[in-house]
């Protein structure tokens, strides 16, 4: 229901369209996958990779770092920033440009581009507001199974062997903001795919999530 064949383009965003003045792809033909980190992004990836009219290539890691710089102008930065008239609307554009332009030369030209970084979906509410017509795909996983992978890849120090039910707070207190911010995006925009259910059935998921 997200991807090829309902993607669709809303002539109605018009305010966010000057968000995208000098780009070359259409937003409405992007899809964000995400999540929390550890929940199956990787196989989601793969697959939407292997669909003809998709191209989702490797993580592009600069994102989240935007995305992070972006929602720390905090105090005398901020105001002097609204000040010299460039914060939010010239910032928010310079953050859908860049992010665009990262998808776009990622890889070979197609009819459809995806982004993939889980964490980025910390600011799924902000990265629906700058992509509006976007298509975002939210991968959920078995909170046990996400602090055990976490802990044992090692990459976020705040999942640490000898303290799992933290880890599993902070993945739930991750996960329901996420699932908040898609409900609030709705269905024809975020869509939430159990980890689970696609290695468990996956054609029955695949055909969810394409529509067809």
């Amino acid at each position: 229901m997200l991807v090829p064949y309902t993607i669709y383009y809303s002539k109605r965003d018009s305010e966010a369209q000057t968000f995208f003045h000098g780009n070359t792809i259409d937003p409405a033909r992007v899809i964000f996958v995400g999540g929390h980190e550890s929940s199956g992004t990787g196989l989601v990836r793969v697959m939407l990779d292997a669909h003809p009219l998709i191209r989702c290539g490797a993580e592009p890691m600069v994102t989240l770092e935007l995305l992070h710089l972006r929602h720390s102008m905090q105090g005398l930065r901020r105001k002097r920033a609204i000040k010299a008239g460039v914060y939010p609307e010239a910032y928010d554009q310079a953050v859908a440009s860049f992010i665009l332009k990262i998808i776009e030369k990622m890889g070979p030209s197609a009819p459809y581009l995806c982004h993939k970084q889980p964490m980025t979906f910390n600011y799924l509410g902000y990265l629906g507001y700058l992509f509006p017509s976007a298509k975002f795909v939210h991968i959920v996983r078995d909170g046990r199974a996400v602090v055990a992978s976490s802990v044992e890849r090692g990459f976020n120090p705040q999942f640490k062997r000898d303290r799992p039910l933290e880890g599993l707070r902070i993945w739930e207190e991750t996960v329901t903001s996420i699932i908040r911010d898609c409900q609030d995006l709705g269905p024809q925009k975020c869509f939430t795919m159990r980890y689970e259910n696609l290695v468990m059935n996956p054609k029955e998921e695949t055909t969810k999530l394409f529509g067809e």
